[in-house]
């Protein structure tokens, strides 16, 4: 799930780099029902559940970066990476 979800999410940002880690993913979630670890279903609900889990926080993550960079200059600008290292 948090293969398809990542994967998802980064075809917003990057899309020739989302298909490839889509690509993956699905090579990921196969290897998981090869080496017995998974059921077939277990993959495909995880692919459904990332999928959807991923575009809908892709989809905010463009309307919520204008928020995030306010709030980089207050008091939780340490935990959004404004901290002395990244000035």
């Amino acid at each position: 799930m948090i293969a398809f979800a990542a994967a998802t999410a980064l075809i917003f940002a990057y899309r020739r780099l989302g298909w490839v880690a889509m690509l993956f993913a699905v090579l990921m979630g196969a290897s998981r029902v090869w080496i017995g670890v998974h059921y077939p279903h277990d993959v495909a609900v995880g692919l459904v559940v990332g999928i959807v889990a991923g575009a809908v926080l892709g989809a905010f993550a463009g309307r919520l970066a204008p928020l995030v960079e306010r709030l980089r200059g207050g008091a939780l600008g340490p935990f959004l990476g404004a901290g002395p290292a990244a000035a």
